[in-house]
């Protein structure tokens, strides 16, 4: 589906039409297949100094709706359905002592204002930087994807590891 649709209004002494039935039928079987989307990166990344970096996400966990290929421009999640999505995301980075991490969300190559955070660098151990939760807009084949960055002077791999990995999260809220 590419538009939720709007429950129809009636009136008194208005008659039941079968288009009327169809539409809630329509929107009752949107509701219970909402867009929802959770993909994550299972292969290691590497990512340039001081250059934002769309992830790639070659796993999807939940994706019923067929937002992402894990194939085809896979640090993509595209929307089949037009409105506002809350999105969620993490990129993990291997260890490194210098230089800072960021995470942030971009539509169609675009950054999103505000999505931006930074973390400092950890000499050992992993370190994940979660991009600011929030609603955004996409129309019907807008695409978001998650970014990182680091300046660590070198290159710097994304990490995986048994409770850590760089993920993506879109639930669609509303029209």
């Amino acid at each position: 589906m590419s538009t939720a649709l709007p429950l129809p209004t009636f009136t008194a002494g208005q008659r039941l039409l079968a288009s009327s039935l169809q539409q809630i039928i329509t929107w009752a079987t949107f509701k219970d297949n909402e867009p929802l989307l959770r993909i994550s990166q299972t292969t290691t990344q590497t990512l340039t100094t001081a250059v934002w970096t769309s992830i790639t996400m070659d796993a999807s966990v939940t994706d019923p709706t067929g937002m992402h290929s894990n194939v085809t421009n896979n640090s993509r999640a595209t929307a089949v359905t037009a409105g506002w999505y809350w999105a969620a995301g993490v990129v993990a980075f291997a260890a490194s002592a210098t230089g800072t991490r960021g995470a942030r969300f971009a539509v169609n190559g675009s950054v999103v204002q505000g999505s931006a955070q930074f973390g400092p660098p950890t000499a050992s151990g992993s370190l994940a930087i979660a991009a600011v939760s929030m609603p955004i807009f996409l129309n019907l084949g807008d695409y978001v994807e998650l970014q990182g960055v680091q300046n660590s002077g070198g290159n710097l791999a994304t990490l995986m590891a048994t409770d850590l990995d760089s993920t993506l999260s879109l639930t669609w809220r509303h029209v």
